[in-house]
């Protein structure tokens, strides 16, 4: 993943601008996406890689599809690094209600009845 958004930030930055500034003090801006038709494409790939250099990657996480995620990229800011869902409300809720009624299921299966409390 990070090869192509190398790869598109490359293509952008050729499609990139120096433009003169006139005000004081600043010499020069970049203007990235100059394409109309690629001027978003070109600022998303811009933007992410910005972003990518002023980050720890070690936070920047995948929502687990296989536990019931929706597999978006969030940047886990706690403070031990523990998170494990984009959105607790969204994925991570939805993902312990499946576990719930997993349990269950097995519980009926085996005629295990639940403990109190549980």
């Amino acid at each position: 993943a990070l090869e192509r958004l190398a790869l598109r930030w490359a293509t952008a930055a050729a499609r990139s601008a120096l433009v003169l500034d006139g005000r004081p003090g600043r010499a020069a801006r970049l203007v990235v996406g100059t394409a109309p038709a690629l001027l978003v494409p070109d600022r998303l790939a811009s933007a992410a890689v910005e972003f990518l250099s002023t980050v720890d990657l070690s936070r920047l996480k995948v929502c687990p599809v296989a536990e019931g995620g929706c597999g978006w990229l969030f940047l886990d800011i706690t403070r031990n690094g523990s998170r494990r869902w984009c959105a607790m409300a969204d994925c991570g809720a939805q993902a312990k209600s499946r576990r719930l009624t997993e349990r269950r299921r097995a519980r009926r299966a085996t005629g295990v009845s639940p403990k109190a409390g549980s």
